[in-house]
C-alpha cells in the first residue's frame, strides 16, 4: 500500500526544507504551471506543500531502482561484528533498537537501521517532524472541496506529474480494470481483489437470507471528524458473485440496486475496504508486526552466518527502514493517514488496537480454514486469493523445509534459532492468533519463516497494490461524506502520494540473488536450494497466467513474477 510507507515522497519533501546556520525555514513549492490553480489554491497549506515535492522526491528514487544485485553477502553484518577471517566468525555487538507507543496494545520496536543502507537521513526524519507542527501546518479539512469531473482531476494529476508511466509517480497497472464504479467492479474487489482478503474470512454459514456470500466491514464504531461520515458497511454477494445488498449501520439501512441510495452505498463500500485492508492488514499486520519482528529478531539473535537468517536476509532487505517511515508517516497525529482519513486521532488509535487484537499474520496461510463455500469456489477456480495463494504457500514451505534440512544446524546454531522463534513468539502476546511453543511444534519454525515469506511477497502485493483503487476521485479513498460518490480534491492527492510511493520497488523475486547465496564462503548448496525455488515459483506463474486465460476476471496479485523479494513502500 501506499499506506504502509512513504519513504519516497516523504524524501522529495525535504527538497523545500533549507537549512541555513543551523536555521529551519520553509519554501513555497513553485505552482505557477499548474494549469489547475484555482482548485488547487483553495486547498489547505499542508497539502500545497507536500504535493510537488514529493512527487519530485518519488520520481527520483524511482528512477533508480533496487536491484537483486544490491544483496551482497560481505554487506550484512548488522548488529555483529567479525572477529575472524572465516565464514563463520562472529561477535555480538549492540544493536540500536527505537521503541514507539502507538496505541494502548500497539507497540513497536525498529531497529534504526539497515544492513548495506546505515540509518535514515536526518534530514528526511526532520521534514516528517515538521509537516505534524500544528503550527506551521493546523489540520484543516476541506470535506466539501470536490472535482467538477473526473476530467478534472486527471488534469491536476498531470500538472503535478502524478500519472502512470513514464515521467509520472504511479507504479503501473497490472490489472485491466478500466472503471470502478459498476456493479461488476464490486465482484472485482471482493472476488478478484484486495476484498477477497475479507471474503476468505466469511462464516461457514450465511444466515441472513441475503445472499450466499457475506463481508462485513466493521469500522461504524470509530468516530469520524465534523464533515465526514462514519465508515463500515456489510455486503452481500449472491450465488453468482453478484452484489445484492449492501447494509450501512450508520443509517440502519439496507440498499438494493437500482433502488435509492445504491451508488452512494457502493461508494461506501469501496471506500471502507480499502481504508480497513490499508490501516490493519497492511500496515499494522505486514508491515508493523510479521516483517518487523521477525526481522528485528534475525537481526539480533542471529549471525550473518546463520542459515536462518541466511535465509531471511533477501526477504527482509531494507525493512527497517521502510517501516520506519511507515510507522513515522502513517500513524502519528496529523500525518499523512490520519489528515487523509476523517478519523478523529482518538478513533485512529482505538483502530490500531482492535487490529493487533484480531491479528492472525502469524498463521500459516496454508493452515487457515475457510468456509465450504469458499473452499467450493476455489476448487471451481472462482476464488484464486485461496487456490493459488495456497499453492504458492506450499511452495514457500518445501523451499523452508529443503533449506533448514541441508543445513543440519548444530547445537550452538540450534540454540541461536530458538533465541530467534522465541523472541518473535514474545510479539505475537495478545493477538488473535499466537505462536505456539517450538518444542509443542515440530513445524513451527518451518510455518514461521513460511508465513513471513509468503506476506512479505504475495499477501503485501495484494493488500498494498493500490493505484487501481486510488487513481480517480470517482474509485475509493479514505473517507467519505454524506451521499458521497466521489473523494474530496484534498484526500484524494494526499492519497496520490501515497499510492505514488508504492512505485519504488524492492528487487524482483524471481531472480539468482547470485552476489549473495552461495557467494563470499558461503555454503554452495544455497545457490542450489534456490535455484529449486526459483524453478518452483517459475513453474508456477506459468500456471497462474494459464488460469488467467480460461477466467473472464484476471487475478495477477498472486503471480510469482510480479513479486518483490521484500516488504516495500
Amino acid at each position: 500500500m501506499a499506506a504502509a510507507s512513504v519513504l519516497s515522497g516523504l524524501s522529495g519533501c525535504a527538497c523545500y526544507l533549507c537549512c541555513r546556520s543551523g536555521v529551519v525555514f520553509l519554501v513555497r513549492p513553485d505552482i505557477d504551471d499548474i494549469v489547475s490553480r484555482e482548485t488547487f489554491n483553495k486547498l489547505d497549506m499542508y497539502t500545497k506543500f507536500l504535493m510537488k515535492p514529493a512527487a519530485d522526491g518519488i520520481l527520483r528514487d524511482k528512477e533508480n531502482p533496487y536491484a537483486h544485485t544490491d544483496i551482497k553477502t560481505e554487506d550484512i553484518d548488522l548488529g555483529w561484528k567479525k572477529v575472524g577471517a572465516g565464514f563463520l566468525d562472529w561477535k555480538k555487538k549492540r544493536v540500536k533498537v527505537k521503541k514507539y507507543r502507538i496505541s494502548k496494545f500497539l507497540s513497536v520496536d525498529i531497529v534504526s537501521e539497515d544492513d548495506i543502507h546505515g540509518k535514515m537521513n536526518m534530514f528526511v526524519s526532520l521534514s516528517q517532524r515538521i509537516l505534524r507542527f500544528r503550527c506551521l501546518f493546523p489540520l484543516n479539512d476541506k470535506p466539501n472541496l470536490k472535482f467538477e469531473s473526473n476530467f478534472d482531476a486527471q488534469q491536476m494529476l498531470e500538472d503535478l506529474r502524478i500519472t502512470m508511466g513514464e515521467g509520472g509517480i504511479f507504479p503501473d497497472s497490472y490489472n485491466s480494470w478500466d472503471e470502478m464504479t459498476s456493479d461488476e467492479s464490486l465482484t472485482n474487489i471482493f472476488f478478484y481483489g484486495m476484498g477477497a482478503i475479507l471474503t476468505a474470512t466469511q462464516p461457514d454459514h450465511v444466515s441472513s437470507g441475503l445472499g450466499a456470500f457475506v463481508v462485513e466491514m466493521p469500522l461504524e464504531n470509530f468516530e469520524t471528524r465534523p464533515g465526514f461520515r462514519p465508515l463500515g458497511a456489510t455486503i452481500y454477494f449472491d450465488a453468482d458473485q453478484k452484489p445484492c445488498v449492501i447494509f450501512d449501520p450508520h443509517q440502519n439501512n439496507f440498499f438494493y440496486p437500482d433502488k435509492a441510495g445504491w451508488e452512494a452505498a457502493k461508494f461506501l463500500v469501496r471506500v471502507s475496504v480499502v481504508t480497513l485492508i490499508t490501516v490493519r492488514e497492511h500496515l499494522v499486520w505486514s508491515h508493523l508486526i510479521i516483517s518487523n519482528s521477525v526481522t528485528k529478531a534475525s537481526i539480533i539473535h542471529l549471525p550473518p552466518c546463520h542459515p536462518i537468517r541466511r535465509l531471511l536476509t533477501i526477504f527482509t532487505f531494507f525493512t527497517n527502514k521502510v517501516n520506519t517511515v511507515a510507522l513515522k508517516a502513517l500513524t502519528p497525529r496529523n500525518g499523512l493517514l490520519h489528515r487523509a482519513t476523517g478519523f478523529t486521532y482518538n478513533s485512529m488509535k482505538e483502530i490500531f488496537d482492535a487490529s493487533y487484537q484480531a491479528s492472525n499474520i502469524f498463521e500459516p496461510f496454508g493452515d487457515r480454514k475457510v468456509s465450504s463455500s469458499i473452499q467450493k469456489l476455489s476448487d471451481e477456480g472462482k476464488f484464486p486469493y485461496l487456490s493459488e495463494g495456497i499453492a504458492y504457500f506450499q511452495i514457500i514451505r518445501a523451499f523452508v523445509q529443503q533449506w533448514l534440512k541441508i543445513a543440519d544446524m548444530g547445537v550452538d546454531d540450534a540454540v541461536a534459532a530458538k533465541s530467534f522463534y522465541d523472541a518473535v513468539k514474545e510479539e505475537s502476546k495478545g493477538q488473535k492468533y499466537e505462536l505456539p511453543n517450538l518444542e509443542d511444534d515440530g513445524d513451527a519454525m518451518i510455518n514461521l519463516l513460511s508465513q513471513m515469506i509468503f506476506v512479505v511477497t504475495a499477501y503485501h502485493e495484494l493488500a498494498g497494490g493500490v493505484v487501481d483503487y486510488f487513481c480517480l476521485p470517482s474509485r475509493c479513498g479514505f473517507r467519505c461524506t454524506n451521499n458521497a460518490t466521489q473523494m474530496d480534491v484534498q484526500s484524494f492527492l494526499i492519497t496520490t502520494i501515497i499510492t505514488g510511493s508504492t512505485s519504488v520497488r524492492m528487487p524482483n523475486l524471481m531472480q539468482d540473488f547470485n552476489n549473495f547465496f552461495g557467494a563470499g564462503e558461503a555454503p554452495s548448496w544455497e545457490t542450489a536450494v534456490w535455484n529449486n525455488f526459483k524453478r518452483n515459483i517459475e513453474i508456477q506463474s506459468k500456471k497462474v497466467i494459464h488460469a488467467d486465460a480460461n477466467r473472464q476476471i484476471k487475478f495477477k496479485a498472486f503471480d510469482p513474477a510480479k513479486f518483490e523479494c521484500s516488504i516495500s513502500v
